[in-house]
């Protein structure tokens, strides 16, 4: 029998040759019962423990007389154990769990049949192997359940985050020669979720980058091809170094000190820096009209003989342009 199951017990009476004989309830009205390994009541009810296992006796006794009946107690499953209890694993590994049955009394013990389940999405199972999906991420429990005494025992899987993807930043740039930028490379998980990327090895394809991702860039001008790795996955930035274009020389300036009466001999080449003004016109106007250098001339000329010019000694600054 199985434990904290039923039992009922009868006695017969048996002579001296072992026929079956009347017991005599008129002498003797009261069977007495008596059970080890479980409880019996005086009808003869015998409930066995529910931790026993093994061989029991129940005792019958009627005056002086005693009869015995064996009872053998079974093993069954209380308990299951699943290994191992916690497991990590990253996207499309796989896991096997095994399972060890106990009994009442804590011995292993033969498991029938058993079915397998799990909570979650992204996570697939195959008897007790169990495999991550390509986007699995976070916790997950198996559970295995034992078809005799709906008996149950769990375990943990954890997908672990996994890099699956590089972006550098800045992705563009521009940038002088010789003049430093720095970049970083940030990772992100199967689901999209920033990650750490650890190590990142940086390469270039001109100038030069170390391995925090500080570019120098080179002399030549150009695109530039910024690359990351992390193992196998990488991604690529483009710089662009450009030359700035050189400022034009600056002008000199060269004085003359125009007297009243003086001649100023120029052409259109040249330029005053002080707005000076004949007839209502700007004397740089005139330079910027003039068509010949003989034209010119006769401007100053006219210029530097007005009533307005003799009437001061004053200084000019006249610039020939560039």
């Amino acid at each position: 029998m199985k434990p904290n199951h039923l039992q009922r017990f009868t006695v017969q009476g048996l002579d001296q040759h072992n026929r079956e004989i009347a017991i005599p309830f008129a002498l003797h009205p009261r069977v007495a019962w008596k059970a080890t390994g479980g409880e019996i009541d005086q009808s003869g009810n015998f409930i066995a423990d529910r931790d026993a296992k093994g061989n029991f006796t129940v005792t019958a006794t009627v005056g002086h007389i005693n009869g015995f009946a064996k009872v053998a107690v079974l093993s069954v499953l209380r308990r299951l154990e699943i290994s191992p209890q916690k497991a990590q694993l990253k996207p499309e590994e796989s896991q096997t769990f095994t399972i060890t049955g106990f009994d009442q009394h804590g011995d292993e013990i033969k498991i029938g049949a058993v079915n397998w389940n799990t909570t979650g999405d992204n996570i697939y199972s195959n008897g007790s192997t169990f495999i991550a999906g390509h986007n699995a991420k976070g916790n997950f429990k198996v559970t295995v359940n034992a078809t005799e005494n709906n008996i149950s025992s769990s375990a943990d899987i954890t997908v672990l985050a996994v890099l699956r993807r590089l972006e550098i930043f800045p992705a563009n740039a521009k940038i002088k020669p010789d003049k430093i930028l720095d970049f970083v490379a940030r990772g992100f998980d199967q689901r999209g979720d920033v990650i750490n990327t650890g190590k990142v090895d940086w390469y270039t394809t001109d100038g030069s980058i170390d391995q925090n991702g500080t570019f120098m860039a080179g002399q030549n001008s150009g695109q530039v091809t910024i690359e990351a790795y992390v193992g196998s996955i990488g991604c690529y930035s483009h710089v662009m170094v450009v030359t700035p274009k050189k400022d034009p020389d600056p002008i000199k300036p060269v004085a003359y000190k125009l007297l009243p009466c003086d001649y100023f001999e120029s052409s259109c080449s040249w330029f005053c820096k002080t707005q000076l003004f004949y007839d209502g016109y700007s004397l740089n106007q005139i330079l910027d009209d003039s068509r010949t250098e003989e034209y010119a001339e006769q401007l100053f000329s006219d210029y530097i003989n007005s009533s307005y010019f003799k009437r001061r000694s004053l200084q000019y600054y006249f610039f020939r342009r560039s």
